[in-house]
């Protein structure tokens, strides 16, 4: 899979970057990360490219929820469960309906 340069959420573009060893402020290894701050959102290196979709789509569900505002109050509690829990379906979703994602596209 080739990753796009930028992805679009909402009225914010997002450039996308394949780096070495990324971690969290834990220090702990992370598959992806999105970060509305500096606008990018980042995948490890060496996260296997066939996980490079789902990783891509999980850190963008993580910008819309920022985009939505909901990491504010009762929100905020329960995003990377809720965000981690869409992802594959959303993902599967998308890759069987491709008809309908076009059509959505227009």
């Amino acid at each position: 899979m080739k990753l796009p340069k930028t992805v679009k959420i909402g009225p914010t573009t997002y450039k996308v970057k394949v780096v070495k060893d990324l971690r969290n402020t834990k220090d702990e290894q992370l598959f992806g990360s999105y970060n509305p701050a500096i606008g990018e959102i980042k995948i490890d290196s060496e996260t296997p490219e066939n996980r490079w979709r789902k990783v891509l789509l999980h850190e963008v569900l993580h910008g819309i929820w920022c985009a939505q505002s909901m990491y504010k109050g009762e929100y905020a509690k329960h995003e990377e469960e809720i965000v981690s829990l869409l992802t594959p379906m959303l993902l599967s979703f998308l890759q069987d309906n491709k008809e309908l994602v076009k059509e959505l596209s227009k």
